[in-house]
């Protein structure tokens, strides 16, 4: 559907907030330099932040073939070993599991200038060194994934009974073989994020469709003229609440919530519509 029936509708549909710009690093043994055979595998998502210097960090490495010794930030190339510039570890942003041969990365740090530039020109690496292999057993170099592919492009809150139609509309910017990959979430009245709450299904979607989430099918059905592509209480939104839209890059976000100790798992950010800690109330 096109977002201009909701125009003809009545409702006014801003702008979502500036992109951050997320990089996705698979983690392997192949690409390291030389290249290392090992049963490890992994993922690292990175989010710029739309302030230009702050970088999320989150993702997961497993089945490392010998107790893990760092995890690092390189600068540099694939195909060449560059300086370290974040000791992930020391940082607090890489904890390794309990036997020590997996962990996960899960915090930010503060990009200069020409980092920025660095990573943006894709000259930034991750690094997970072992016992066994000082150099590095697993490695990826962060490159645009296509976490971008979706965009917030509106959030509806009606005037039917209880609010109703609530929803988000979501923008295709590319060929997607599987939605599930993505996830939205609402933050409500400026409490910060509560994580991923829906994932998305398994389905493909084409560049240029508009995909619509909805609390509920009868009441939007009614006031629009079509069904929405799928509903879930994760939007039982109102005008002053924000919606994020996550991304993680094998899909599985059964870690993304927020934990007791108030961590999130490794889905990765990729779009807002508002702001998770600020009540809309009067905006």
């Amino acid at each position: 559907m096109n977002r201009l029936l909701l125009l003809a509708a009545g409702f006014v549909l801003v702008a979502s907030a500036p992109m951050a710009q997320t990089y996705v690093a698979p983690m392997l043994g192949a690409n390291e330099v030389p290249a290392v055979t090992t049963p490890a595998s992994g993922a690292v998502v990175t989010t710029l932040q739309p302030d230009g210097v702050t970088l999320r960090i989150t993702g997961r490495v497993d089945d490392l073939s010998a107790p893990i010794t760092g995890a690092h930030i390189h600068d540099g190339e694939p195909d060449e070993n560059g300086p370290v510039i974040f000791n992930l570890v020391t940082l607090g942003i890489f904890t390794a599991d309990g036997d020590n041969m997996g962990g996960r990365f899960d915090g930010s740090v503060t990009l200069t200038a020409a980092q920025a530039r660095e990573y943006q020109f894709l000259g930034l690496y991750v690094n997970v060194h072992t016992s066994d292999n000082a150099g590095g057993e697993i490695r990826g170099q962060l490159t645009p994934d296509n976490g971008t592919a979706l965009i917030l492009t509106g959030a509806i809150d009606g005037p039917l009974g209880g609010g109703t139609p609530k929803a988000v509309e979501i923008y295709v910017r590319e060929d997607i073989a599987d939605l599930s990959v993505y996830a939205v979430g609402s933050a409500n009245n400026g409490g910060g994020t509560d994580g991923a709450e829906f994932p998305l299904p398994a389905v493909a979607a084409s560049a240029g469709d508009y995909i619509y989430v909805a609390s509920e099918e009868p009441n939007f059905t009614a006031w629009f003229g079509f069904a929405p592509d799928f509903t879930s209480g994760a939007l039982s939104i109102n005008g002053d609440d924000a919606i994020e839209l996550f991304y993680e890059p094998t899909g599985d976000f059964a870690e993304s919530g927020t934990a007791a100790d108030g961590a999130l798992g490794s889905a990765a950010v990729v779009d807002v519509f508002g702001d998770i800690d600020v009540d809309g109330t009067g905006e």
